[in-house]
């Protein structure tokens, strides 16, 4: 089966964040045949965990068929400090640790391309806070 973890961050109108938690909110489980794995309907990239963080985050994202994938983040100015070839990769769900201990706390964005005869078919770019 599949294990899930729910955390819950609370933020208010003033821009207040509540600090990271060490616990989980929920546990969910999905029994299912072991091996057997559903396959994403729609490229995704989802918001690393946890975020904010320090220093490794992780980045999920989701391929609904068999692509070249490159994971790219950027600083602040929009300067390219990474860059993480995956290659070609089957359909599925990866994950790819992020981690920053040689950064400078701040605002970063990355970004998924996926691409199918070298032609892009997909990206996404998100938001994390890098905080030493």
């Amino acid at each position: 089966g599949v294990i899930y973890r729910f955390f819950s961050i609370a933020t208010d109108n003033a821009g207040n964040v509540e600090p990271m938690k060490t616990w989980d909110d929920s546990i969910s489980s999905i029994e299912g045949n072991e091996g057997e794995q559903e396959l994403p309907e729609t490229f995704t990239l989802y918001q690393n965990y946890p975020n904010p963080f320090n220093p490794s985050t992780t980045v999920l994202f989701d391929l609904p068929q068999r692509t070249d994938v490159d994971l790219l983040v950027y600083n602040s100015l929009g300067q390219r400090i990474m860059l993480i070839r995956k290659g070609e990769l089957a359909a599925g769900r990866y994950h790819e640790v992020l981690n920053f201990n040689r950064f400078a706390s701040g605002v970063y964005f990355y970004e998924i391309r996926a691409r199918e005869s070298g032609r892009l078919i997909f990206n996404q770019v998100r938001k994390l806070i890098y905080v030493k």
